[in-house]
């Protein structure tokens, strides 16, 4: 999830100057769009964070100042702090290091399809990145969310947490990998159709979570054609055969495994393309594919955390609610705690928490 915490932590990384406080950087960062978007303190004072509140914000303790979001809905902001970041870029960043500066951002972006693609396009215009990068962060909830359990039972557990899921999955190499599921349809596609509503026959749409996944292991450098090879081995080792002879479609549940140096991503076949290649896809079979995952988990997840996103409530076209999708998955994961040798983690996009009945804490 790309914050403004996470934003200003990433930038700092890439600052010319290392030994620059937080309360400097992050005033730096954000002058931009106080400038344009005509922000002030109470009062009418000149807006600045001190340095207590820096740190709450840098450490995602509070959310992001409310006079900073109502200033998103100024006309043509994005302009005018383009504009404004000329100097920030010029005197704060380290330009020789743009290009994996920002491969990181849009990766914190992304859980915003929308918003990190923008990005990608602006990757020759640093000034306009970083307006595009500050508009999106300070839009989001900067406050960390505590995870929910729901249950613990041996070894296994189940919990909630609002959060990014990518997150668990890409990032600097951990000792312990976590499981990471990505829902996919029946043919495991490894090509984004970009211009996805314009394309008479789209494959993969980049706002989903598959395409998502296909754009951050893009950007890890592992390219379509080697991806696919990984997955059949993966299907090939497991003795999983395809619905027909000589087809590239297996059946509704299958997984194929795909490690990186962080994570084993558990592709999960949710969805069936249909002769339009929309994806289809209904309750019973959500509720078969996450029974042959569990299974999956049981017999090679070797006690691993796993993360689980909602499923069911977008592009499959399974027409479940976001409250359903998660009651759903609760539901599924209960009944199977045999097979749960780990802890369980659904992971709720930050963007959906307020569509679900969920407690979660404030950290």
């Amino acid at each position: 999830m790309l914050t403004l915490a996470s934003l200003t932590k990433t930038a700092k990384r890439y600052a010319l100057d290392s030994s620059i406080s937080d309360e400097t950087f992050l005033n730096a960062l954000l002058e931009p769009l106080v400038t344009a978007g005509r922000v002030k303190a109470r009062g009418g004072k000149e807006f600045s964070l001190d340095k207590s509140r820096t740190s709450l914000v840098v450490n995602g303790k509070c959310d992001v100042p409310n006079s900073l979001r109502k200033a998103l809905a100024r006309y043509g902001l994005e302009d005018a702090m383009t504009c404004e970041f000329e100097s920030f870029v010029e005197d704060r960043i380290d330009l020789s290091l743009f290009e994996p500066f920002a491969n990181e951002v849009i990766g914190l972006a992304s859980g915003s399809g929308e918003a990190s693609l923008r990005m990608a396009t602006a990757l020759e215009d640093p000034e306009r990145f970083m307006a595009i990068a500050l508009l999106e962060a300070v839009k989001n909830e900067n406050r960390e969310s505590a995870v929910q359990p729901v249950w613990g039972s041996g070894t296994g557990s189940l919990c909630i947490e609002v959060g990014d899921l990518l997150a668990h999955g890409f990032g600097k190499p951990r000792k312990m990998k976590q499981i990471v599921v990505v829902p996919v349809d029946t043919t495991f596609a490894t090509e984004i159709t970009w211009g996805y509503e314009s394309s008479p026959a789209p494959m993969v749409s980049p706002k989903t979570l598959h395409g998502q996944w296909l754009v951050r292991m893009g950007m890890a450098g592992v390219e379509p054609d080697e991806l696919a090879d990984r997955i059949e081995s993966s299907l090939r080792r497991r003795s999983v055969e395809p619905v027909k002879k000589g087809c590239t479609e297996y059946p509704v549940g299958t997984v194929a495994i795909v490690p990186n140096a962080r994570a084993v991503f558990y592709l999960t076949a949710i969805a069936r393309l249909d002769e339009n290649n929309n994806a289809r896809a209904t309750r019973e079979e959500i509720r078969s594919a996450l029974n042959a995952l569990l299974e999956t988990y049981d017999k090679e997840g070797q006690g691993l955390d796993i993360f689980i996103p909602l499923i069911g409530t977008g592009e499959s076209r399974a027409g479940l609610t976001h409250q359903e999708s998660l009651d759903l998955i609760v539901s599924e994961v209960t009944a199977n705690r045999s097979l749960v040798h780990g802890r369980v983690t659904i992971v709720v996009y930050r963007g959906d928490a307020n569509k679900l009945e969920i407690a979660t804490k404030e950290g």
